[in-house]
């Protein structure tokens, strides 16, 4: 079956067979839910969200309540695999050691928070 083949429109929108992952980034906005349920609207089967705010050194754990809906509808779509995009202030190849620090702290956090959501896949690059 060729990719051109994997493509079939069910219910108004897009839906691709297991052949085929298509994801895009989805904001939480407060919900972890609303990211799943956007990228199913998109007719993605796959996504990647920000575990926190990619911008700032805190973050709260996920909520639970918030997890389970995202599991749910992730599971509901098939919504799989779920990535992780990593905070945009880690840089693990920091030479200064209290920001090194720092980083390394940030970068455990996005792991325990993907542990936490149940994400397949944390993304980190390095600037």
């Amino acid at each position: 079956m060729g990719h051109a083949e994997s493509v079939r429109h069910g219910g108004g929108r897009l839906q691709y067979d297991g052949v085929l992952r298509l994801g895009i980034y989805t904001f939480t906005s407060g919900s972890l839910e609303k990211a799943a349920l956007r990228a199913s609207e998109l007719g993605a089967n796959t996504f990647q969200i920000f575990s926190a705010s990619p911008r700032m050194w805190r973050a709260r754990a996920p909520d639970r309540v918030q997890v389970k809906l995202l599991k749910a509808a992730s599971e509901r779509f098939d919504l799989r695999p779920l990535a992780i995009h990593v905070n945009y202030l880690i840089s693990l190849a920091s030479l200064g050691a209290a920001v090194r620090a720092k980083q390394i702290a940030a970068f455990r956090g996005e792991l325990e928070r993907a542990a936490a959501i149940g994400a397949d896949d944390p993304c980190a690059w390095s600037s």
